[in-house]
């Protein structure tokens, strides 16, 4: 769509409630208005020209601007306006010129936004006047007379009896049944087309929704009559929408929710609205229950350990109790400084309260009594989350001291105003933002250090990890900033478009909670930065919490929403490596991985990693390494020209050296004995790589040596020049070719019966089967990577015109041409009966093919290009993305789901249903 793909894209214009977007051209080519196409700034009418881009397609066939490429679909863009809607058959006039006002090339001309769009197809729907159409005078006399059908047929029924009172009586009466016949199948037919538009464009809602809110997509498809001849792209639209993220529930207080917080047993979530009501949503029905309400505005809540009550900070410094069983709520305490934050102490029978710029409230929950830490003519105090005996506060504007008894310890003094002061949760470390920068020092007492640079107003919160070794810094900067408080490192989090709110840390410390006022919550990988992305909030999302047990997130927005995520768990169904991964190989109950810098295993069942091999800091290397096939050898190439084979089980090592140039090729053997390497110094040598001994199978004075492969048997290919030879184990050599057509840029052997498949410079793809040299047909198209089937007799490969072809082996005929991906297939696999193929792309999916019907399945949810694919059974797959993570799949049936099982799929997914025009978990009011 013209919309970008993400949302980092949007900047809200501050009150003026009008959105644009940069002039960075993202989205889909083919719906795209021009104005984004060329780069420049959009706003909610380039929304309004994709709309009537896709209506364009769906009445049309084909989308309004289409060519071989994507950038050749932006020229068109760019160039000029699509055919006219109003030449393509049986789209009625009207309704052409309501796609061709949302498609106007000048934005001024377009409807001002979605809304007036939508009034005049609801216009056009109930046949009223379409105000972006014409009228002549006849056709409004038309237009009437069709309104009021009935009346003018019984006033010139009325005339003609008149006239001819007596006469043809019997050719009055079939008149007048052919005309009530007419009439009824008029009104059939129109009927019959209103349904069908009605049909036509929540199906469109639910396409348009998918990016802003995949969940008001499945909620939309709820209320679609689904039928056989759509149930594929519906079945697409449910796909895309649960691997970009559902949230399982959407409640909807109707006013900005400030806080929102999981009982213990995730079974319940309660809630602080700013019309100061406290309330409490049960998981399992959906039911609402009012605790209570509070004496001013809510600001923040805190969840008793047992979940038998929540207690609640507000505006004007009251503190809370509302028990969650229906009680009385009672205030402990009052104050007058708005409540930030709320800690319980350990025994759980106090709880701790922050106030905005005072003092600190502990506050017993018997009602026994309340002290007060800090001066109420102090600056700021703050007190250890999880030691309540290490308090700071601030003695002057640039100060600060340590509270021990009635006495104060000066602790630091910056050179400019404290903006912010946070201590560690044990008490053992202060952290200060002066507005431009962050520092630290140690409670006990120290030398100030600068952490880090962070040039911003206003720092939201500072949250230790569980560690307490770094640090994570949550402020108007756009960014989640990491801080490692010993290394003194920094690493940054990117994705959020504004200020970010609120983080958390999960237990481990591997994963991270992020709400920003970009309208998103973000769920982070540490290791390897990305995120999984919780979208479909309207306003800022001012917290986001974890559920207990970490299986579930909240989010509460001033969009008067809460949202409740059910969120996936790293381990069971994906493993994280942490670096972009570049190849795979399944062994066993094991996968073997390469990254750029190491080699690990993981064992499948348990989610173990080993590492096998590092060679990041290797200080003889040049930062590459190349695993053997068994995976205990490790070959590392020097800047010397030589090599280095390093044994993991005897720990041994064995230099190759004997080459006088660059070395532009080297590989194992299949059995891993051999290291073959070649040169531009014209040879190629195989060596033992247990002995280091050396055999000079190509010596070259004149030529250098492109390339090689070599087969199982240990015949090697090599390219000489422009020379294609045949060496045998015993030496012997064949010559296959010389010449333009015997330039090959890649050959590899076949691991099935050891052919020889060879890439051409002009990218055609021969295989050599024994003396038969069998021609491949590409296209042209690049060739990523190649798989033969089990028994060896269909070839598929993976292209560059995004698409996977797949020939017979034995005459190269093409069998199938699949499409579906949107950019590049970089691997495919046979599934082990030869039935299903799986294919990845760098469209950052998975589909898998039944190779009878070309029927297809989507597999959504890496975050970056997916370079290899794995079958490990019939059931099973495997993964591994430039994300950094490996992802388990059970294989979805090739075969369409019926509409009883994409109905159960959509309530699965979302409890969520249409509710006017918003998804709601609950009775809606109305569609």
């Amino acid at each position: 769509h013209a919309v970008p793909d993400v949302p980092e894209e949007i900047l809200i214009a501050s009150g003026s409630g009008v959105s644009t977007v940069s002039g960075k051209v993202v989205g889909t080519p083919a719906y795209m208005s021009p104005e984004q196409a060329r780069g420049d700034l959009v706003d909610e009418r380039a929304d309004v020209y994709a709309i009537g881009a896709v209506l364009y397609e769906l009445l049309a066939g084909v989308p309004p601007h289409h060519d071989d490429t994507p950038q050749a679909t932006l020229e068109r863009v760019i160039a000029g306006p699509p055919k006219p809607i109003v030449l393509v058959a049986h789209v009625p006039r009207e309704l052409a010129t309501i796609i061709n006002k949302a498609m106007e090339r000048d934005p001024a001309h377009r409807y001002i936004n979605a809304t007036a769009l939508a009034e005049d197809l609801r216009r056009y729907q109930t046949g009223k006047l379409v105000s972006a159409h014409s009228y002549s005078a006849w056709s409004l006399l038309r237009k009437k007379l069709a309104q009021h059908r009935g009346v003018v047929v019984m006033a010139a029924a009325s005339g003609l009896a008149l006239g001819a009172v007596g006469v043809e009586s019997f050719r009055r009466v079939v008149a007048e049944r052919n005309i009530a016949q007419h009439s009824s199948e008029v009104a059939d037919d129109a009927r019959r087309d209103a349904e069908k538009r009605q049909r036509d464009l929540v199906l469109l809602q639910a396409v348009t929704s998918l990016r802003k809110d995949p969940t008001a997509s499945l909620a939309w498809l709820k209320t679609y009559d689904l039928t056989d001849a759509d149930r594929a792209h519906v079945t697409d639209v449910v796909d895309e929408a649960i691997a970009l993220g559902v949230a399982r529930h959407v409640f909807r207080p109707s006013d900005w929710v400030h806080d929102a917080q999981f009982t213990p047993d995730g079974k319940t979530v309660v809630v602080a609205v700013r019309d100061g009501t406290i309330r409490a949503y049960d998981l399992n029905t959906g039911r609402e229950r009012r605790l209570g309400t509070s004496e001013s505005v809510s600001e923040v809540l805190a969840m008793s350990p047992d979940g038998s009550f929540v207690v609640s900070g507000g505006t004007l410094g009251e503190v809370m109790l509302f028990p969650l069983d229906g009680g009385t709520p009672r205030v402990l305490a009052r104050g007058d400084r708005t409540v930030r934050t709320l800690h319980f102490s350990a025994d759980r029978t106090r709880v701790l309260a922050h106030t905005m710029g005072g003092p600190v409230h502990n506050i017993a929950i018997d009602g026994s009594g309340v002290e007060v830490i800090g001066d109420q003519r102090s600056y700021r105090t703050v007190v250890a989350s999880a030691d309540w005996t290490r308090r700071v506060v601030l003695t002057s504007p640039n100060q600060i001291a340590a509270i021990e008894g009635d006495a104060l310890r000066p602790l630091a003094q910056i050179p400019k105003m404290i903006e912010r002061i946070m201590v560690a949760p044990q008490g053992d470390t202060v952290v200060l933002h002066d507005g431009a920068t962050l520092w630290a020092v140690p409670f006990s007492g120290g030398p100030l250090t600068k952490l880090v640079d962070y040039s911003a107003e206003k720092i939201n919160q500072i949250v230790w990890s569980p560690d307490g070794r770094s640090i994570a810094v949550a402020g108007d900067l756009h960014d989640v900033v990491i801080v490692d408080l010993y290394l003194q490192t920094v690493r940054t989090l990117r994705g959020h478009t504004d200020a970010v709110y609120s983080v958390q840390w999960t237990r481990d410390g591997r994963r991270m909670l992020s709400a920003g006022d970009d309208g998103t919550a973000r769920v982070w990988t540490i290791a390897d930065g990305t995120a999984q992305v919780l979208r479909g909030h309207d306003d800022d999302v001012y917290r986001a919490r974890f559920s207990t047990d970490e299986r579930q997130v909240v989010t509460n927005s001033l969009d008067g929403s809460v949202r409740v995520w059910v969120i996936e768990q790293p381990g069971a169904r994906v493993l994280v490596e942490g670096s972009p991964l570049e190849d795979l190989l399944l062994e066993g109950t094991s996968l073997r991985t390469k990254t750029s810098t190491e080699t690990a295993r993981w064992n499948i069942t348990s989610g173990h990693r080993e590492p096998l091999f590092s060679w990041a800091a290797d200080p003889n290397g040049l930062g590459l390494g190349v695993p053997s096939p068994d995976g205990q050898k490790l070959l590392v190439p020097a800047a010397d020209w030589s090599l280095e084979v390093r044994d993991r089980t005897t720990g041994k090592s064995v230099a190759l050296r004997g080459h006088r140039t660059q070395i532009n090729h080297l590989e194992f053997s299949k059995d891993s004995k051999f290291v073959y390497t070649s040169s531009v110094d014209g040879t190629l040598r195989k060596w033992s790589a247990d002995t280091g001994e050396a055999t000079l199978l190509v010596n070259e004075t004149t030529k250098p040596v492109r390339g090689f492969a070599v087969a199982a048997d240990g015949r090697v290919a090599v390219q000489i020049g422009e020379t294609s030879k045949l060496i045998s184990p015993l030496g012997t050599v064949m010559v296959l070719g010389t010449g333009p057509k015997w330039c090959i840029a890649k050959a590899e052997f076949d691991n099935v019966r050891d052919r020889l498949l060879m890439r051409r410079c002009d990218h055609s793809l021969v295989m050599l089967d024994g003396d038969r040299l069998i021609e491949l047909p590409t296209g042209n198209y690049h060739v990523s990577r190649i798989a033969f089937s089990a028994d060896g007799t269909r070839i598929a490969a993976g292209m560059g015109d995004r698409t996977v072809r797949v020939w017979d082996a034995s005459s190269g005929r093409v069998l199938r041409v699949l499409r579906g991906h949107s950019d590049l297939v970089l691997d495919v696999a046979f599934s082990p009966d030869g039935m299903t193929l799986a294919s990845a792309s760098y469209d950052k999916t998975i589909r898998v093919w039944d190779l009878a019907s070309e029927r297809h399945r989507v597999l959504r949810g890496h975050a970056l290009s997916v370079n290899r694919v794995l079958w490990r059974d019939l059931v099973h797959l495997v993964s591994a993305s430039r994300d950094g993570t490996l992802r388990l799949w059970d294989v979805p049936a090739t075969e369409l789901p019926s509409t009883r099982d994409l109905a159960a799929q959509l309530a699965a997914a979302t409890s969520a249903r249409i509710d006017i025009d918003r998804p709601t978990t609950g009775a809606p009011r109305g569609i």
